[in-house]
């Protein structure tokens, strides 16, 4: 009961403000549903439709390989960064509440709470925060570098991760299938510039 005493004291004012603050919480949160995952759009059958659909693109030559995979690491970098977010996993865990995405909705609350779990480093773990400080520190794709100079692509990848092993390969190499979460293959055109987006594995 003790607890409660606050809330019985507000003011007409205070409950007032405190249902404005809710009220635009919610409102924001509806608004970005489709970029949370928790659109109309994102059911099972939209999911495959997609898929159907960007498969349909790269075999009619609308769309290459390339840039699919690229479109869907720079996805899947997107969401790993709002899932590092406190701010973007609480609105996007209330959009998908709203909209009644259960599935989404608790992926989102375990982003929220993996974010928090995460919270201010220890003291031990200080120096090590410095070094992850930089968003380039966690970078797993580099789609800006296609085009590029190989040179220059490598020069950017060992400044941004310095623990990734850089390797050069021409586009149309046969490589192993094994994911290798300390390498970067580089694929270049015959002109010696990038030829898709590099990225971990």
């Amino acid at each position: 009961p003790s607890r409660l005493a606050p809330l019985h004291r507000m003011s007409g004012g205070g409950w007032k403000l405190l249902a404005l603050i809710l009220a635009v919480w919610a409102a924001c949160a509806w608004s970005v549903r489709s970029s949370c995952g928790c659109g109309n759009e994102h059911t099972l059958q939209g999911a495959l439709g997609e898929l159907s659909s960007s498969l349909g693109r790269v075999l009619g030559g609308a769309q290459t390989a390339d840039d699919l995979v690229g479109s869907m690491t720079q996805g899947l970098t997107r969401l790993g960064e709002s899932c590092d977010s406190r701010l973007t996993s609480a609105i996007c865990h209330t959009s998908c509440w709203i909209a009644g995405r259960e599935l989404q909705r608790k992926l989102w609350w375990a982003c929220f709470k993996g974010s928090l779990g995460r919270g201010a480093p220890s003291e031990s773990s200080a120096s090590a925060s410095e070094s992850t400080a930089d968003p380039a520190s966690r970078r797993v794709a580099w789609p800006h570098l296609v085009g590029a100079t190989v040179s220059a692509a490598e020069e950017i990848i060992t400044s941004d991760r310095p623990d990734l092993q850089v390797v050069v390969v021409p586009a149309d190499a046969m490589v192993t299938a094994d994911v290798d979460k300390a390498r970067v293959r580089i694929f270049t055109d015959g002109d010696g510039r990038v030829a898709q987006a590099p990225s971990v594995g």
